[in-house]
């Protein structure tokens, strides 16, 4: 089973494919419930979720990669993802309150120190806009990801050997 988790190489059914996420996402869910049990200033927190985003991406990469290749693809597709993702992630931030925020501190020279108060100014109501629409937020960065997963996990299968390997049985 690590052999799925950790290797790009070969192919990958449909059903090994959600079954491979779905422990994936338990296992990410875990992670997230040790570092909470750390108090946030505690140093062990930020050493054990330091190199995360690095293993979720080559987790995915080989899970998603694997399953693209049973269908006769590389890996490009979830690249895009990836990328199509920082996107829409900066656009959502822009969207609710980030274009004015930043707007708000470029006014400032680099050098200069702001008082705290203004500080605080710009940045209570783009925490607030944040808060007001975090259901939505969280609705439109699902889309890319959900799509992605369900044309990869619905998609049928190479039924021919292909650069990637055999088919499966």
């Amino acid at each position: 089973m690590l052999k799925k988790f950790l290797s790009m190489k070969g192919r990958m059914s449909r059903r090994d494919f959600w079954v491979a996420l779905i422990i994936f996402a338990l296992f990410v869910a875990a992670y997230n419930w040790l570092l909470r049990q750390f108090e946030p200033e505690q140093m062990i927190a930020f050493w054990l979720a330091l190199p995360f985003p690095f293993l979720a991406i080559y987790v995915i990469y080989c899970i998603y990669g694997k399953r693209l290749h049973d269908m006769g693809r590389s890996v490009w597709p979830v690249t895009a993802m990836i990328a199509a993702q920082f996107l829409a992630v900066i656009a959502v931030m822009l969207t609710f309150g980030g274009a004015e925020y930043f707007a708000a501190f470029s006014e400032f020279d680099r050098k200069e120190a702001i008082d705290p108060d203004v500080v605080r100014s710009i940045r209570e109501p783009f925490e607030a806009e944040i808060a007001a629409n975090l259901g939505k937020i969280n609705g439109l960065l699902l889309v890319i990801p959900l799509l992605m997963t369900a044309w990869i996990g619905l998609s049928k299968p190479d039924p021919k050997s292909n650069k990637y390997g055999p088919p499966l049985n």
